[in-house]
């Protein structure tokens, strides 16, 4: 009876590490969207660069490492992200205007068939800046 209770509380504290070390390994990833998670992704990319020697990549990335550290802005970031889905929305209705008055003038199917297929290129376009907004944080 013992055995199991000593076996039980191993088995709890195991648990509760694992939880704290995930919770930790968390805590130390930089929000999505931002300039400490653009360092961070470069990086990483550094570390594989240097793990198989690859000069060149290295030199650029640490050029690129150096160029976020100085002069990215969050802020800059959360506009950039703004502008990118204003884009993409104002391409989306031009891509719907073409398909509407190719669809009203009596195109032939494969001209229709053309536009909704650029239709629907824009709008995954749009959905992944959309992504990346919620990603960041809604911003």
């Amino acid at each position: 009876m013992k055995k199991v209770a000593v076996l039980r509380d191993v088995i709890i504290a195991g648990l509760v590490f694992s939880a704290i070390n995930a919770y930790a390994a968390d805590a130390k990833v930089p929000p999505a969207g931002t300039c400490a998670a653009k360092a961070d992704d470069i990086e990483q990319q550094l570390a594989q660069a240097r793990q198989h020697g690859n000069a060149g990549q290295i030199q650029g990335l640490e050029t690129a490492l150096r160029n976020v550290q100085t002069y990215c802005q969050d802020d800059d970031l959360r506009v950039k992200r703004q502008q990118n889905l204003a884009e993409k929305q104002a391409k989306v209705a031009e891509r719907k205007a073409e398909l509407r008055e190719s669809q009203q003038s009596g195109a032939d199917a494969d001209k229709i068939q053309k536009r909704q297929d650029k239709l629907a290129e824009a709008q995954k376009a749009l959905h992944e800046a959309q992504q990346e907004i919620t990603a960041a944080g809604g911003q």
